[in-house]
């Protein structure tokens, strides 16, 4: 019977998951967006499944569907043949027409944590036999936003440019992915919590000998600045350690990373890290 938890051994898991199965249809609503592509999808569905006991139709991008292919679409989706099952996919929800939401059940998918994305590479990395470090692991999750094939395709460029019997560690992550190492953000910030002018100006000019990209070290020091601010206002002195647990969760923390901004979220006052 149909379940959330399929057993991957069975002759319709294996062809599904090998993408071989002649009842799985998936549509690029890209590239297929016009009233003949739904109506080609139309004539197609009064066959019955060829192998299993369902056809599911997959539209991908669904929210790029033309208007006059939605309104094609919408009386099948309203009475459509009981073996058959449609997923419409779309990172804008809000784009498609009240009369499709109204004839769907909507599941929204969140962002995966840090540590979800951290696991998958290690497996991948693991399967691969690429020699990297946990760090530059965690480095590549962070920067991925939430993104499994970003953060996979920025270990294989990674793992690609590293000598078969090299050890890959943070900096080559941080190298390759062009963002600003955390000690040097702590350090910006200590020199400007310092109001250091001659520091400032050394840091600045060290920072143009290296040829740094600006735009993204003022990305990563508006996120570094962000943390230092959530960890004021919870911080790990919270009473409750699961409002610690959470804060790390939400906003991609570890306990080395919390280890190495805690003296410095708590040497600053809020109002200079909300200035700043």
């Amino acid at each position: 019977a149909p379940t959330v938890t399929p057993c991957g051994r069975c002759e319709s898991c294996a062809r599904i998951a090998a993408a071989e199965s002649l009842d799985v249809i998936e549509m690029d609503a890209a590239s297929h967006r016009s009233i003949d592509d739904i109506r080609e999808l139309r004539d197609t569905i009064a066959y019955a499944p060829v192998q299993s006991r369902y056809k599911v139709y997959i539209i991908d991008e669904a929210h790029m569907l033309t208007r006059e292919a939605f309104n094609a679409l919408l009386k099948t989706l309203e009475e459509p043949p009981p073996n058959v099952v449609f997923v419409l996919a779309t990172t804008e929800a809000h784009k498609l027409p009240d009369t499709i939401i109204s004839r769907c059940q909507r599941f929204d998918f969140r962002r995966p944590r840090g540590e979800e994305v951290v696991r998958v590479l290690r497996r991948v990395a693991d399967g691969e036999r690429f020699n990297v470090d946990d760090d530059a692991l965690e480095t590549i999750a962070e920067h991925s936003e939430g993104g499994f094939r970003d953060a996979i395709g920025a270990l294989e460029r990674l793992a690609t440019f590293a000598h078969s019997d090299e050890r890959i560690g943070t900096s080559e992550a941080l190298e390759l992915l062009g963002v600003t190492d955390t000690e040097l953000l702590v350090e910006v910030t200590e020199i400007v919590a310092d109001q250091d002018t001659v520091e400032a100006l050394a840091f600045v000019h060290r920072l143009y000998d290296r040829g740094i990209n600006w735009t993204q070290f003022i990305n990563d020091l508006l996120r570094h600045l962000r943390r230092l601010f959530l960890l004021q206002n919870v911080g790990r002195g919270a009473s409750d350690p699961t409002v610690v647990r959470a804060l790390a969760q939400t906003v991609g923390y570890h306990e080395q990373l919390i280890d190495r901004l805690e003296p410095q979220a708590s040497r600053l006052d809020r109002g200079t890290v909300i200035r700043m």
